[in-house]
Order: C-alpha cells, then structure tokens, then sequence
C-alpha cells in the first residue's frame, strides 16, 4: 500500500518522493563519542547516501537553523532531558520531520516524550543495529509532503488501508485546517475559519471543494476526540453537501422554467418530419395537473438525469437502471462492457437473493449488493418499492466505496415512475 500513496506525493515536497535529487537530511542530537551519527555513517552504505549532522546537546539551541531535516534521532539521557528545545522548535517550525528517540537506559520511560511531541517512534536500550534498522525503516516509511491528484476522500481512505499516524493539512483560499489520524483512523480534528474542533470540524474541512492537501507530522492524535469511523464522517460530509442549498444563480431566464420545456419536449419517434419546428404551447397557468405520464418521458427525461448524475461519482466506469422484471436495461451509460448483457445477469443474481430470502424466511427488502473484483466494484441498488435497480461499476484505484453507496442511495430517491 505504501506505494499508492507514494504515487500522489509531489515531487518537489518531501523525502519520499523518489525523483527529488536531494540527499536525506538527518540531525543527531547525542553526547556519545565519537559523534553517534558520523560513527553510523562510516558503517552504514544506506547512510552513506544521507546528509547526516550531529548537534550536541548543549548546541541544540543554536543549531536549529537552516532547511529543515527530514528525521531527527534524539538520544534522551538519564535524568535530563536534552532533546526539549529541539522537540519544541521542530512543533513550531518543522511540521513535516520525523522524530526517532532512544535511551541508553533500559529502565527509562519515554511516554512523556510521546505525549509532548505526538507521532514518534521510541526505543528502549538499543543496540547499534537495532537502531540503525530503526532510522532505516523510518526513512523509508516517510511519505510527508505535498499531496496531488487525489481527493481527500480517498486519501484518507488510502491512509486508512495503511493504517498511517500522521497529519493531513487541508487548505484553500479561505480556510485551513489539519485532520490528525491514529493509526489511519481520524482521531481529532482543527478548522481556522470557525475555530472549532472535534468531528465539526473534521466535518468542515471535509466539505471543502477543492482543497490543497499536505501530510504532516501530528502532535494531537494521543487522545481519540472524534469517535466516528472515518466510513460515517465521509457519509456525513457528503450528506452535509447535498443538503446544503446552491448559492448560485442562472445567468439566463432560460432555466428559469425547466419543467416547462420538459412538458413540451416529446420523444424523437412522435416528432413529424417537417422542416419547421413547432412552436411551444403557452403553459397553462389555470391546469394545476401534471401531464400525463409516459414511459418514453422517464426514459428520455428522467433516466438520463439519474444515469448521468450517477456517472459524476468518482470512478464511475458504467451505469445501467434495469428492470429485473423482465431482465431489461430502460437506459445505460459509459462503456467498457455489454450492458445489455450485464443487466440480464444481475437481474438473476437480484432473483437469486430474493429466492433465497424467501426460502429463509427472511423478510424485508435488499438495499444493495456489492461485487468486489480485482480492479472493480460492482454495485446493484435495489429500488425500494419498484422492480427496478441501478447498477454501478466502478474503478476501485479512484473510487470511494462508502461515497459512491450514499450517493446511490440519493439518486434513486429521484426517480419518478
């Protein structure tokens, strides 16, 4: 999985990107002689390839300048605690390095390190190759940086595969925010605008619309503020979105009355072949009645808008409203399969379903059913009271899983049969 998230990091920002030309930037803060970091570097090809600096503790406060490093190894002595003015500069001015700590002494308790500095990985009395395993490892676990062409969405959801402990900046022209995750779960959250915390503010920068995203170290994941899983935040957020009413308005009076047009609109088969185009009956403002309903009027109409609603969902390689009545597909859209020929087959797979209910005895109705391929999902959204379903294939590199079942679920509510 480290390698998917790799793939969205940029190239100018951060350790991790593998076309960056600049060499790891190291600092050892230690007392040893000779210095801890030279003496690794000497024995180490792996270290031999970084720029390794080493700062005693006394010249730790005046040798914080410079580009930032990208780990810093921190050797937490008996009695003291020589690390603090580095620990407090890299909170303030280095949100993106990594922090490595380690005691000589086996008896000595690093928690307090952790809970002042947040995200960090702690070793008790190690020796030389323990340690050396462990800035390895933690070089090559880096992955701060800018983040590009993923929503924020399925980077968390990226994160949350590889159970990452970091934080997510998110920003755009307006506000900022971080989201700070425990082991890819979002555990607490921060929003500038409105200053608030917790899930509401997790909620907030969730709905901002085309954010700017970075990962950060996190000093604020140490105790779970939000006890939501991240599937019911992302729910949430898009629920939040698709009630908030737009701002926007036409910038022409020819929407103003779409369902007229839709009124006078008639099938293509019904239209004569003269050259002149009829004109438009004037609406009739004393008939409050609805026209009558055709089916050709849902399936040119009302079908398209919810097929093409439903290909707008992130990932959406096909789409297709089937009557598993009768196995027939009323519209289809995208491509890349038969779709005539997969709506006659999931109209099996929803009879099969309801075979077995009605065999177990099971009452109630199927919501969705989801088919989890190698590249895709499949999803059939059973409609509630009609014998109809919307079936979805999506591609699961861009798709959003627990997105794509909610919005399912608000489109078919459009429908109108």
């Amino acid at each position: 999985m480290a390698e998917r998230l790799e793939q969205f990091i940029g190239a100018d920002h951060g350790p991790a990107s593998k076309a960056s030309a600049t060499p790891t930037r190291i600092v050892f803060l230690s007392d040893t002689l000779p210095p801890l970091g030279q003496y690794l570097r000497e024995r180490s090809p792996f270290l031999r390839d970084c720029d390794v600096i080493d700062v005693r503790a006394q010249e730790a406060a005046t040798e914080l300048t410079g580009t930032p490093p990208d780990l810093v190894v921190l050797q937490v002595a008996p009695g003291r605690t020589p690390c603090d003015a580095l620990v407090d500069h890299a909170m303030h001015h280095w949100p993106q390095t990594a922090l490595l700590a380690f005691s000589v002494d086996a008896d000595q308790d690093l928690t307090f390190l952790t809970e002042r500095a947040g995200v960090l990985t702690a070793l008790t009395a190690p020796n030389l190759k323990e340690l050396h395993e462990a800035i390895e490892q933690e070089i090559k676990e880096l992955s701060f940086g800018t983040i590009r062409g993923v929503s924020l969405p399925n980077l968390l959801q990226i994160l949350q595969w590889e159970k990452r402990t970091l934080a997510v900046k998110v920003q755009d022209a307006d506000n900022w925010g971080r989201l700070h995750l425990l082991r890819g779960e979002v555990v607490d959250a921060f929003e500038h605008a409105g200053q608030s915390g917790g899930e509401d503010a997790a909620l907030r920068l969730l709905g901002l619309p085309h954010p700017r995203l970075s990962l950060e170290r996190s000093y604020h994941n140490q105790r779970r503020v939000i006890r939501a899983s991240l599937n019911n935040l992302l729910m949430e957020a898009m629920k939040r979105l698709d009630e908030t009413p737009s701002t926007s308005t036409p910038d022409t009076p020819l929407l103003e009355d779409a369902m007229f047009f839709k009124r006078w609109l008639r099938p293509y088969a019904d239209q004569t072949a003269d050259a002149a185009s009829p004109e438009p009956p004037a609406p009739v403002e004393d008939d409050p009645s609805p026209p009558p309903h055709s089916p050709e009027d849902t399936t040119m109409s009302n079908v398209k808008e919810l097929l093409d609603s439903a290909m707008g969902i992130d990932g959406a390689l096909a789409a297709a409203l089937v009557d598993y009545s009768s196995g027939m597909a009323l519209g289809t859209a995208g491509g890349g399969m038969n779709l005539e020929l997969a709506a006659a087959g999931n109209t099996e797979v929803v009879r099969a379903k309801l075979r077995t209910m009605d065999s177990l005895g099971i009452k109630g109705q199927i919501e969705d059913i989801l088919i989890t391929l190698e590249s895709q999902y499949h999803i059939i959204y059973v409609m509630p009271q009609l014998s109809m379903f919307l079936y979805l294939v999506l591609s699961k590199d861009r798709a959003n899983l627990a997105m794509a079942r909610f919005k399912l679920k608000s489109l078919a509510a459009t429908i109108s049969v």
